[in-house]
């Protein structure tokens, strides 16, 4: 099941997260699937986009993840202090800096 939107990355493609741990990308013309990257844990938000090249995905656990948008890698992974269930938000669309809030009751 998909709970968070979808996040539009290009005019033929989209990006979300499910409850089976996976971040996806699908190409919008064909319906056929780009890449899927497991995560630690369910996700429930919407991801965003940062940086141009980047999609930033929250899991349940409480871990943020920088996937690269062209091969679905992970760059970057933190695990903050509680569970995330709200969505990450770019700061400056020119860097991959975000905020989010988490129920450690911080925004960070």
């Amino acid at each position: 099941a998909i709970f968070g939107s979808i996040c539009v990355v290009e005019p033929n493609a989209i990006i979300f997260g499910s409850n089976d741990k996976f971040a996806r990308m699908i190409n919008l013309e064909s319906g056929s699937l780009i890449w899927e990257t497991c995560l630690d844990s369910t996700i429930v938000s919407t991801p965003t986009i940062v940086n141009g090249d980047l999609a930033v995905f929250a899991s349940t656990r409480g871990s943020v993840f920088w996937i690269e948008l062209k091969s679905g890698r992970i760059i970057s992974k933190v695990l903050l202090e509680g569970e995330i269930f709200s969505s990450p938000e770019s700061i400056d669309s020119a860097t991959s800096d975000i905020v989010i809030g988490c129920r450690d009751n911080c925004v960070y």
